[in-house]
């Protein structure tokens, strides 16, 4: 079995892998209710207005990452269908999995501005992150089985 990062990792599936992750990013900012999700739409506003195309950069620069992240739980799994599974079964540990990418990118970070902001929402990150779990888990199934339909 392919790593995540070998089947999605790669063109052509890689492109299509970070156009459906920035549906699912502005899917899950668009759906952020009350206080926090309007610091979130608003951060996420700034950002995209301060530097157009950042959002795109970071998920591309991110993606082999946060496939990287989540391999443990796809060795642990039978297939698509499985992986799935296991991401909502274990989504506190795909969510610290996928925060640790961004905390290490995070402090490495030269731009003070994206740290502030960062460090501003990372206490309520985790149960973003999480909640975002449901649709992440779906995108990567739906890439998955493409694979295996194309016979990759």
């Amino acid at each position: 079995m392919k790593s995540l990062k070998e089947a999605l990792g790669v063109q052509p599936e890689r492109k299509s892998m970070v156009r459906e992750t920035l549906d699912l990013i502005d899917a899950e900012v668009r759906g952020k209710g009350g206080f926090s999700g309007f610091a979130i739409k608003g951060a996420y506003k700034v950002v995209k207005a301060v530097k157009p195309g950042f959002v795109v950069d970071v998920v591309n620069s991110l993606l082999d990452d946060f496939l990287e992240a989540l391999e443990p739980i796809w060795k642990d799994s039978e297939g698509p269908d499985d992986f799935r599974s296991r991401l909502l079964r274990f989504k506190n540990r795909a969510a610290e999995a996928l925060l640790g990418v961004t905390d290490r990118k995070a402090r490495r970070a030269k731009t003070l501005t994206v740290k502030k902001l960062y460090e501003k929402l990372r206490p309520s990150a985790k149960s973003h992150v999480e909640a975002s779990i449901p649709r992440l888990s779906q995108l990567l199934q739906r890439q998955l089985e493409r694979l295996k339909d194309l016979g990759s």
